[in-house]
């Protein structure tokens, strides 16, 4: 049996095609490729790059998502194979992320839905052949479940693809991807086959994750080999974190002492110095918020109906009994386990106890303080624990939640949570009752920056339409679809006016929808409610804030997926504008438009991750080892203090997640400052160290000529 000691769903080599396979394209054939779409891309054959045949190239243009579809005239039957794969060549000079996918049919009227399918992704070095595979998810028995990057044996992965349970008999069409890429960059793309037909043998998967939460099919350095290791880590950090000298020229909130002193009022605020925006400390310095999301000890994975995936596992009552745990809400990627949940294990706890002995939980804050002030962090940022913040001598920003009883817009989409209808009692109810917890706890507290509400909301691309065309998906009694008729009828005068306009005829104003391919004059407004629905949802969730917590700053909603329409609501309302943006910098060309907004701005996540220390996915900016993920770190970071309307940016996260994937969504990325056994990836810290050092300077002077 072979063991591939990488991983994710795919394969980093250009694997070999076998009798198991079923080649699917491979471009030989005469005249141009074969029927295909294409979005925010150009596709052509092109030679393969071993100078014998043809491949098909695609190529980047203007455009967040260069990808290519190949439709079945009616469906495929794929019924008895095992997985998608693709031989992909990036002739670049940088590396790129490659994505394949295949989906069922539509289950719902929603255009802007994504059809039911499963995808897997792979970063490509410069100059590199790999291939890409992802295995269907069937639901099948036996297969590995609960995690987004898998280990490879026998040179394929051995769990599901992400995405939900697919029927193999009815496959609509089959994609490929360039993930983040700037217009012009291209991929080579062949063999796109089908693998692991009937007459394969089937995987065997040994026990992969040892006593510490580690790969065990892997080595590299510092990997912890006993209980003395840890000890020995322990011991040798204190040493180091002793002698660590503070950062020079920071008051006592990690600002800038050695800049000009501004208006001191006892809280953190903003405001625009020499045209860049700043926030400023209580005792009136500039900072920047640099800072480490989710401070917590560790993330729960599950271990029910996970035999044969461990190594070791220790009894329910003894001294790991704080480890054990239960987790009945999974989001999805949950196997088995989707709808009951199930037993859990907390792999990076048991290190701290092994650590640190009793009290391990104040021993392992005042280290994870310590290790702040070391690396030059000046702020917890989301997700942390409430202890944390709590005796926190850092700043630090909180992320409020809505709990879910709020009513929902019916028609809409959504991932992390639906749309909450705004226009609803409820949402008015339950914003307040989350903020006034949330200003009981903290509004008191000098050292709170503010509150981000909510994270990574669905409101739809400039093109999706989610919250206007899924309010007109609601049923009649939906306020938000209310107020939405009722706006359409002052604008038009009638349903007969507002079919004309449209060029729809529904029968009734709740037969009205929005159409898959709106006219402008639809268009326009869809825009208009959006506008509307935007402006509504942040004015009652500033108000709230400000309400209960009127000395601390509303962070917005930490934008991913948004529109223009969200976006200049949120900057009309909110104390600062928020993103989370994975990127491998912040470039100034599109982000650049920020100067406008006239609101400073902050990103809430951002992360690198490898594959060289034990991890089976890199996360969402992939690079090639360690020591790339530091001058990642500081490339990025640099990028941010360049731009003149950010005042900070937060590391997701401290920990990395749990190999075999945190319970909410499998997500098990090379994401931490720290291992699962609490050991700092030292290239990383080192890296923190060295980029905080010139931090003031670089925002306030510019870079180094």
């Amino acid at each position: 049996m072979k063991l591939c000691l990488m991983a994710l769903t795919a394969l980093l080599w250009a694997a070999s095609l076998s009798n198991a396979d079923k080649v699917l394209y491979d471009f030989e054939g005469p005249g141009g490729p074969p029927p295909l779409e294409t979005r925010d891309a150009k596709a052509a054959l092109a030679p393969a790059p071993s100078g014998e045949g043809q491949a098909l190239r695609l190529t980047a243009s203007e455009g967040r998502r260069p990808s290519v579809r190949l439709a079945a005239d009616g469906l495929w039957d794929w019924t008895g194979y095992t997985g998608l794969a693709a031989d992909v060549t990036n002739p670049g000079s940088s590396q790129v992320q490659v994505s394949i996918s295949v989906e069922n049919p539509r289950q719902d009227e929603a255009p802007q839905s994504r059809p039911p399918g499963n995808r897997a992704a792979v970063s490509v070095g410069a100059g590199e052949t790999v291939t890409v595979a992802l295995r269907f998810n069937t639901g099948e028995k036996g297969a590995l479940w609960g995690m987004q990057g898998y280990p490879i044996i026998d040179g394929y992965p051995t769990g599901p693809a992400r995405g939900g349970v697919i029927d193999l008999a009815k496959i609509t069409a089959l994609g490929v991807a360039i993930g983040r890429a700037e217009p012009g960059y291209e991929v080579l793309v062949d063999n796109i086959r089908l693998w692991g037909g009937p007459d394969s043998p089937a995987q065997g998967i040994p026990p992969f994750v040892d006593r510490y939460g580690q790969y065990a099919l892997q080595q590299w350095p510092r990997k912890a080999e006993s209980d003395a290791d840890l000890t020995a880590q322990r011991e040798a950090e204190r040493g180091a974190l002793g002698q660590a000298a503070p950062l020079p020229d920071r008051d006592e909130y990690g600002g800038w002492a050695a800049g000009p002193q501004l208006e001191a009022t006892g809280w953190f605020r903003t405001e625009k110095v020499d045209g860049k925006w700043w926030l400023v400390t209580p005792t009136g310095h500039l900072f920047f918020s640099s800072g480490i999301d989710v401070v917590t000890p560790g993330q729960d994975t599950f271990i029910a109906q996970r035999d044969g995936y461990f190594q070791w596992l220790p009894e329910r009552d003894g001294l790991f009994a704080e480890c054990f745990g239960f987790d009945g809400k999974p989001l999805n990627s949950a196997g088995p386990l989707e709808k009951t949940g199930g037993e859990t294990f907390n792999f990076y706890r048991a290190s701290l106890i092994r650590k640190y002995g009793d009290g391990w939980h104040g021993k392992w804050s005042k280290v994870t303080h310590d290790r702040m002030r070391a690396w030059g962090f000046n702020t917890i940022a989301g997700w942390s624990e409430e202890e944390v913040y709590r005796q926190s001598p850092h700043p630090f920003t909180l992320c409020v939640w809505l709990s879910g009883e709020e009513r929902p817009i019916a028609g809409a989409y959504g991932y992390w949570g639906t749309m909450p209808d705004v226009y609803d009692p409820s949402f008015d109810e339950e914003v307040d009752r989350v903020m006034r917890e949330a200003g009981a706890g903290y509004g008191n507290n000098p050292l709170c920056i503010g509150y981000f509400f909510q994270n990574e909301m669905s409101w739809g691309g400039d093109r999706s339409f989610n919250i206007a065309a899924g309010t007109l998906r609601s049923p009649a009694d939906q306020p938000c679809r209310q107020t939405f008729v009722r706006a359409l009828e002052r604008k038009h005068g009638s349903l007969d006016a507002t079919n004309a306009a449209w060029g729809t005829n529904a029968g009734n104003w709740e037969e009205l929808r929005a159409p898959d391919e709106p006219n402008e004059a639809c268009a326009e407004d869809l825009r208009a409610f959006t506008y509307e629905y935007s402006l509504e949802y942040f004015r009652k969730v500033h108000a709230a804030i400000k309400r209960h917590a009127p000395h601390q700053l509303d962070l917005g909603c930490r934008f991913a997926q948004y529109n223009r329409e969200a976006l200049k609501a949120c900057a009309e309302v909110a104390d600062v504008v928020s993103f989370n943006i994975y990127r491998p910098t912040v470039d100034p060309e599109p982000w650049g438009y920020t100067t406008e907004l006239s609101k400073p701005c902050i990103i809430g996540e951002f992360h690198s991750g490898a594959l060289d220390r034990g991890s089976l996915h890199p996360g969402l900016v992939a690079v090639g080892n360690q020591a790339e993920r530091a001058e990642t770190f500081i490339k990025y970071v640099n990028s941010v203090l360049d731009l003149p309307a950010f005042v900070g940016c937060h590391w997701f996260q401290y920990v990395d997640e749990p190999l075999t994937g945190r319970t909410l969504d499998g997500e098990n990325y090379n994401t931490g400052l720290v291992t699962v056994t609490d050991t700092p990836f030292p290239e990383l810290t080192e890296a923190a160290r060295t980029m905080h050092e010139g931090m003031y300077q670089r925002r306030y002077s510019g870079p180094p000529d």
